[in-house]
């Protein structure tokens, strides 16, 4: 009863918990929200985004309700609350606001569950999630229906996709950080609707990208194939008015007048100029009456070019010059008479050479339209000379026609100045010349995104040419180009989508509800086990599980019974085995304690393999070591008659013997334990061991290395069971830190006598020494350098100064006898202040190890006592000069004149400095440079040595 109650505890604090978390992040995110809301309400003032704001705030308010309830104990009351605040306004928000309605129903759907299963009952989760599906419907039946004074707001839809992101990573977040603290059910909603959203999330992105691709790849393509189609056909069209006007120009009256008109010409290229002008003035004033208009107009050319108008009307004017640029005939009163300074007057003349000119669209002041310059060089018959030019207005009606046909998409010509040629009978600048020239310059397959006009366009183009690629329609470098907004396009994608995104949500909360459900009908057998097992903790041993199926859950629960029914008779025999272990340990802790004791290593072993035989009651029991040359293993005990047998043989294994088990566990490090011997015929066996039916043989490793092995015998087949193995790994660890400490105790105590051995033999030596060489020995010295008094051959001082250590060689001597000679540096401070030498006419002398050590002790010793007794010289003689001086400077400072003062001075120079003669001159520096006897005063002593 305590138990269910405490866990009652334990729910109800994670649910507070839960709802506090809930509340703290709903808070959050609606107040970023409203503050988005506010913010794009001041830039556009919308009524919308007022009632947006007021509602968040509101949900705002009802959210600290429902933190101050939770507070309160009311945890199901503030969140209901909370959830009835959110479908609520979700329900209101479509009905003045279009395209949100997809990102509310996925909040409804998604979050409202997973709130409600962190802090609700079961009963209340599933029929808040029932509630929290339909309002999601509903919501997206709402956003469906268009009501007249509905907003499509894109920044109220860019601020619900903020409100998912916000909500998905903050929910996110904590639902992973604390799901492990989630009983069963509420894992099981979490993954299976998790799972199921995501699946289903992807399919419908998935289907809708795959939707838009297909509408964006079939109407570029459309739009390509119209491009290319009709530019085509104006590329054809412009080449046929080319054509025409080519067949026009071959016409014998116009020829016949080119004649006679060019003959009529002066010769002189200034009159010929002064004539155009003149007829030019005179055309530029005269009324349509004039003979002069009237003869251009009614002349037998002009009534050709008439004819030829009349029966292609959208050549709006038509007109022929001469070849000199006189207008010959008209089929309209030009702006003016003379031509040739008409740019396309110019290139199509090309210097007498001809060439067909087409223009750019332009208005037209002779014949008031909008129209392209086409013009044609008249050549003559006989010699190909130029000897006139065809001029027509192109009127861009047919054009536009072909424009205006194109219904599904919207189409212009883009011309090389950056502008457009529509539909309307007009060129014009629009867009930016930055997009146009993107649009020129830009290279794709058939189509590409642009965004222009306020919005974003799926667009083709096609250069314009005739089939024959002719350049003079070529060169025009007319675009013709077609687009549809991406918007118009992606129209029947919208419907599609939304149908999509319906169908996913209600498969959505179908799956809560079923997931649900289903965690439900499989929780609730596990709760009822784990109460069973809560049972059973607090000793209730004979509860049992209920087991109402035959599923995984039914077989967990029946063989959780057979596990408990095993449990009580494990328990039994757990507590024989504890005893048996805590009686090895105390087995195990007083050979620890035996063993602490013992520091001879050999005494040390002979209590291990006694003790270990008479404990455990084993056969026979030996240790084997390695020995220095870590070649054999040495047997170094062994129980009773046979051990001692063994050992006064000398018994020993080769390491690298093979068949033998005790050398397998030495090269290995790996225990072998052999329960039939009679069985184990690779192995070797021991004579001496008759009854021995069973073997282990266990590694002794100190420091990763194996020092030796521990041999154990039983005389029962299988008398060596697990437990001996746990056991006897456990000896020999205790075997190798006892050797290992009584290997070290010998080792310092051996090093210990060699060091009190050496400081006595290096006292005694040195005291003898200095004895015998103070009653035998004098020195001489000599300035300024310190010779030896005998003069020897020494080239192992050089080598041992070069090289800076400790030299030993063999070398002839003056006798040719050979020398073992050995030099070792006398290092101060890392100065060498000498060499010492030793020399042994004995050449089969090898020096050891020791005696190196010996001698490097000595020397560095010898070392020591050279710079104190060094030091101990030279603060005699600096005591003897302090004296010497202060003695001098006061026999010095008590003579009471200068003469007297000069006098004690060159005496006690002299008589310090050993001098023979002692002189001190006074005077100037000049008079001391010119020095001679008679000059200056000196003071002059000689002294007379003894």
């Amino acid at each position: 009863m305590f138990q269910e109650s405490n866990n009652i505890d334990i729910n109800i604090a994670i649910k507070k918990q839960h709802a506090f978390w809930v509340n703290i992040v709903l808070f959050g995110i609606t107040s970023v929200s409203s503050m988005a809301v506010l913010y794009f309400g001041l830039q556009t003032n919308d009524w919308q985004h007022w009632i947006s704001f007021g509602l968040l705030v509101i949900y705002g308010l009802v959210v600290i309700g429902s933190m101050w309830l939770s507070r309160h104990g009311q945890v199901e009351l503030g969140i209901i609350l909370v959830i009835a605040g959110m479908m609520v306004g979700s329900l209101i928000i479509p009905t003045y606001i279009g395209g949100a309605g997809l990102s509310i129903a996925i909040v409804l759907v998604v979050l409202i569950p997973i709130i409600a299963t962190w802090t609700l009952s079961s009963d209340q989760a599933t029929t808040v999630t029932f509630l929290a599906i339909l309002a999601a419907v509903v919501t997206l039946l709402i956003d469906l229906y268009s009501f007249p004074y509905r907003r499509l707001s894109s920044d109220i839809e860019s601020v619900s996709v903020i409100i998912i992101i916000l909500f998905a990573f903050s929910f996110g977040i904590y639902a992973v950080w604390h799901f492990t603290h989630y009983d069963l059910r509420t894992k099981f909603v979490l993954i299976f609707v998790t799972v199921s959203i995501t699946s289903l999330g992807i399919v419908t992105v998935y289907s809708d990208r795959m939707i838009e691709n297909n509408l964006m790849a079939g109407t570029g393509t459309t739009l390509a194939n119209i491009a290319d189609s009709h530019a085509s056909s104006i590329g054809g069209l412009l080449a046929n008015q080319v054509d025409m006007l080519k067949i026009l120009a071959l016409n014998e009256v116009l020829h016949e007048s080119m004649y006679v008109v060019n003959e009529a010409y002066p010769s002189d290229t200034q009159a010929q100029k002064a004539q155009l002008k003149a007829i030019d003035k005179e055309w530029l004033v005269v009324p349509d009456s004039s003979s002069l208009i009237q003869n251009h107009l009614t002349n037998g050319v002009a009534s050709y070019l008439k004819q030829f108008r009349k029966q292609f009307p959208n050549h709006v004017e038509v007109f022929v010059t001469d070849k000199y640029g006189g207008l010959v005939a008209t089929t309209n009163r030009t702006t003016d008479y003379d031509q040739s300074d008409e740019i396309w007057w110019q290139k199509t003349y090309y210097d007498g050479l001809g060439k067909i000119y087409l223009g750019q669209p332009k208005f037209d002041d002779s014949s008031l339209t909008i129209g392209l310059d086409i013009a044609i060089p008249i050549y003559h018959h006989a010699t190909r000379e130029v000897i006139g030019v065809l001029h027509s207005t192109y009127g861009l009606s047919e054009i536009t026609q072909i424009l205006d046909s194109i219904k599904v998409a919207n189409t212009f010509i883009l011309l090389p100045n950056y502008q457009l040629l529509t539909s309307r009978k007009s060129f014009r600048e629009t867009y930016g010349t930055d997009i146009l020239t993107e649009i020129r310059e830009t290279q794709f397959d058939k189509y590409a995104e642009f965004s222009f006009g306020g919005e974003r366009n799926l667009l083709s183009k096609s250069q314009i040419k005739n089939l024959d690629n002719e350049t003079n329609v070529t060169d025009l470098q007319w675009n013709f180009v077609v687009y549809q907004s991406l918007n118009e396009t992606l129209s029947v994608a919208v419907n599609q989508e939304r149908d999509l995104a319906l169908i996913a949500i209600t498969i959505a909360g179908v799956i809560a509800l079923i997931a649900m459900f289903a965690s439900q009908k499989l929780t609730t057998p596990i709760v009822k086990l784990t109460q069973t097992i809560e049972s059973i903790i607090i000793g209730n041993f004979d509860t049992r599980a209920d087991v109402q199926s035959t599923d995984e859950i039914g077989t967990l629960a029946f063989t959780f019974n057979q596990m408990n029914d095993q449990l009580q008779k494990e328990i039994a025999s757990l507590e024989e085995q504890v005893a048996i272990q805590q009686n090895q340990m105390e087995i195990i802790l007083n050979f620890n304690q035996r063993l602490s004791g013992i520091f001879n290593q050999e005494a040390l072993l002979k209590e291990v393999v006694s003790m270990t035989q008479r404990t455990f009651d084993y056969y026979h029991v030996q240790i084997y070591l390695l020995d220095e040359q870590k070649q054999n293993l040495m047997l170094v005990e062994g129980y009773g008659l046979i051990g001692v047998k063994m050992r006064k043989q000398r018994h020993h294994i080769p390491l690298a013997t093979v068949g033998n088990i005790v050398a397998h566990v030495a090269r290995h490090g790996r225990l072998i334990k052999i329960d039939d011997l009679s069985k184990a015929s690779e192995w070797e066996h021991n004579p001496l061991l008759l009854n021995a039916h069973s073997e282990i043989a266990v590694p002794i490793i100190l420091e990763d290395e194996v020092v030796g092995v521990l041999d154990v015998y039983s005389d029962e087949i299988g008398g060596l069971g697990a437990d001996d193995d746990t056991i006897l790994q456990v000896l020999v660890n205790q075997i190798a830190t006892a050797v290992y400490n009584n290997r070290l105790l010998e080792k310092n105590q051996k090093s210990l006598e060699e060091s009190q051995q050496l400081q006595q033999l290096y006292t005694g030596q040195v005291w003898e020494k200095f004895t015998r060489e103070q009653k035998q020995t004098t020195f001489q010295t000599h300035q300024p350098t310190i010779s030896p008094l005998i003069d020897l051959n020494t080239p192992e001082v050089n080598i041992a100064l070069q090289e800076r250590k400790r030299v030993n060689l063999t070398l002839a001597s003056d006798s040719e006898r050979q020398l073992n000679v050995l030099a070792v540096p006398l290092k101060l401070r890392n100065e060498i202040i000498g060499v010492l030498g030793i020399r042994d006419e004995d050449t089969e002398r090898r020096w050891t190890e020791d005696e190196f050590a010996l001698i490097d002790t000595v020397c560095e010793q010898m070392t020591l006592a050279i710079e104190n007794a060094r030091l101990f010289e030279e603060t005699g003689r600096r005591a003897g000069r302090e004296k010497v001086i202060a003695d001098a400077t006061q026999q010095v400072w008590a003579s009471g004149n200068l003469e007297k003062v000069m006098q004690t001075t060159v005496s006690q120079l002299g008589s310090i400095l050993n001098a023979s003669k002692v002189v001190i001159h006074l005077g100037t520096a000049k008079e001391l440079s010119s020095y001679s006897d008679k000059e200056g005063q000196n003071v002059q002593i000689n002294i007379k040595k003894s």
